[in-house]
């Protein structure tokens, strides 16, 4: 009979943040150690630039060989929403003259 192995939820993290899969428990019916391993970590969904899922799939061993196997999904995207520098106000009074202004808005974005 294989262990019982319970992989972590799934999660979200944050673009350009580091993350890693969750080492899941594992448990033998008869009470022998089991070896718990990552055999998979491929992205599988991709959505550039926001978000990209890996699927990280995790195989625990008892002693006597049986095995089985769980999934976690980390979905890495972007929940932040970027960020707006504007200049201060200006006012500007003119009579019959055009004015042209220029100015500089920066924006950026973590991801």
């Amino acid at each position: 009979m294989p262990p019982t192995i319970n992989c972590v939820s799934n999660k979200t993290v944050q673009c350009n943040q580091a993350w890693q899969f969750d080492m899941p428990t594992a448990y033998d019916n008869c009470g022998t150690n089991s070896t718990v391993s990552l055999i998979a970590s491929n992205p599988f969904e991709f959505n550039p630039p926001c978000s990209t899922v890996y699927r990280g799939i995790w195989r625990a061993v008892d002693s006597c060989g049986n095995s089985t196997t769980c999934t976690q999904l980390v979905i890495v995207a972007d929940t932040i929403s970027p960020s707006l520098c504007c200049p201060n106000d200006m006012t500007f009074t003119t009579c019959s003259n055009s004015v042209v202004v220029n100015f500089k808005v920066e924006v950026t974005d973590n991801c």
